[in-house]
């Protein structure tokens, strides 16, 4: 396992060894030191932002099985999937990635090997010790500059939607970008179990990060009211909604998302102009 700057978390089955950087346990293996890599995580988003297509001699052929059966499911050719070749960043060295090559696309989704038996030990010893672990990861990762200080269990409706063709979403988490409560942009990183109808020499469960960084800001609408000296936001995320309703029918699901932002602000009196005093 190569060596992270930052202290890595790791959980290992079920007899838990603490030293400063790794927590043991006996038959597991779980990585808690990915989304508080905050040098490495905000290079990445850097690049993202730019909104940058990769271009044609970025991408490579699948080489592994699991790679093929994605690019095949997701349209072949036709998907305008490139996998990518070589990332800028230690954290993603090891992980195989995927971006789109579509204008204005910010997201990047990468995987590499895990172990289904792990991800089994890991929830059946969460509440005993791997609660408090996943909640000092989450407030690690809530301090990174480019976080906007919220980090959370990922729901699995929120799962990468490239990585349905190839896996079920297990567990995971995510931190949000940006400054303030406004945000259109998060990383996630978790553990999903492959599908086991793809049986030629692939592992039976994966890690993944995924990046879905908008260089643009997604279309809203927004409506602003004063009351006295409060300003109450109104934002309806349209295209947000869209795509989580769109992948809701994709799984049977008989929901509807529709997803409103409120924000309140007071005015001081330091923000007052001395005219209007």
């Amino acid at each position: 396992m190569r060596n992270f700057s930052r202290p890595l978390t790791v959980l290992r089955g079920l007899a838990l060894l603490a030293t400063a950087s790794v927590y043991t346990l006996a038959y597991a293996e779980i990585n808690l030191g990915v989304l508080s890599e905050c040098k490495d995580i905000a290079s990445v988003v850097d690049e993202l932002k730019k909104g940058a297509l990769p271009a044609a001699d970025e991408c490579k052929l699948p080489q592994r099985n699991l790679e093929y059966t994605l690019m095949q499911r997701a349209g072949g050719k036709q998907s305008k999937l490139c996998l990518l070749k070589s990332t800028s960043v230690d954290l993603l060295s090891d992980f195989t990635c995927f971006r789109y090559s579509t204008p204005a696309n910010g997201a990047m989704t990468c995987f590499r090997r895990a172990r289904l038996k792990d991800i089994t030990s890991y929830k059946q010893d969460y509440e005993r010790k791997g609660a408090t672990m996943v909640q000092d990861y989450l407030a690690a990762a809530s301090q990174c500059k480019v976080s906007n200080g919220n980090s959370s269990v990922t729901p699995y409706v929120a799962f990468p939607k490239v990585l349905t063709f190839i896996a079920k979403f297990e567990f995971g988490f995510t931190t949000f970008i940006g400054n303030g409560r406004k945000t259109d942009s998060i990383i996630q990183h978790g553990y999903a179990r492959t599908d086991a109808s793809i049986t030629s020499d692939i592992p039976d469960a994966i890690e993944y990060i995924s990046f879905n960084i908008s260089p643009t800001q997604k279309q809203s609408s927004v409506n602003e009211k004063k009351i006295g000296k409060w300003t109450i936001e109104i934002k309806k995320h349209d295209d947000y909604d869209k795509e989580i309703n769109a992948e809701l029918r994709k799984k049977h699901l008989r929901l509807l998302i529709q997803s409103i932002d409120y924000d309140l602000e007071k005015q001081s009196e330091t923000d007052i102009p001395i005219t209007k005093k």
